[in-house]
């Protein structure tokens, strides 16, 4: 669940950073700034950036999911090596009980 919570965390961040770009972008300087110099082709050049950081922005998001997601996948290996320690742990154990060792 903490894992969960700090991701939702992550996400509001990124969303309310994302807003206050565009909001510092479409409000202040596209207009006073950039139209007023560049005309429409600085607009559509703004917008495609701000675009493109906001897509890398939010794609960052999933390749950080995906990287946790790989971090807490415990390998076939692994699990299939405890299992079988565990196996003759108990074996070892029972052989104890009754005797033979």
């Amino acid at each position: 669940m903490k894992i969960y919570n700090l991701i939702k965390k992550e996400v509001v961040i990124r969303f309310v950073i994302i807003g206050m770009l565009h909001a510092f972008l479409y409000l202040w300087l596209v207009p006073f700034v950039v139209y007023p110099k560049f005309g429409h082709n600085g607009f559509m050049f703004i917008v495609v950036v701000a675009v493109l950081i906001s897509v890398a922005t939010l794609g960052t998001l999933f390749i950080g999911r995906k990287k946790q997601h790989d971090l807490n996948r415990v390998p076939d290996d692994a699990v299939n090596s405890n299992i079988y320690a565990a196996k003759h742990q108990n074996d070892a154990e029972q052989c104890k009980k009754s005797g033979e060792i």
